[in-house]
């Protein structure tokens, strides 16, 4: 999924995919298939919306950047993915329908 989100993001030309997670609802009848797909959405969601004192707390690793960046610069990186993230799962039918709650 997230090989997925890079390649329609930039317009790069990815493999065919047998089962399209993002746009085909009946491949959410297969259990891990759903079940990824939530986590990824929940993420996203979560980086979208909660606070910096919410993502220090749900996502400690997000602080342990070292020297090389800082907790500010780690969760400015993870917002600006997940809103990326989320342009390309909002321009398919299940996953754009997930993220935006009108599908569970």
């Amino acid at each position: 999924m997230m090989r997925r989100i890079s390649c329609e993001l930039h317009g790069a030309d990815d493999v065919d995919y047998q089962r399209d997670i993002f746009g085909d609802p009946t491949v959410l009848g297969d259990p891990k298939a759903k079940d990824n797909l939530v986590h990824l959405v929940t993420s996203i969601i979560d980086l979208q919306s909660k606070s910096d004192f919410e993502l220090d707390l749900d996502f400690p690793e997000l602080m342990g950047g070292g020297r090389h960046m800082s907790t500010a610069e780690a969760r400015a990186l993870h917002r600006r993915w997940a809103d990326q993230a989320a342009l390309v799962l909002h321009s398919h039918t299940v996953s754009g329908a997930m993220l935006s709650g009108s599908l569970s």
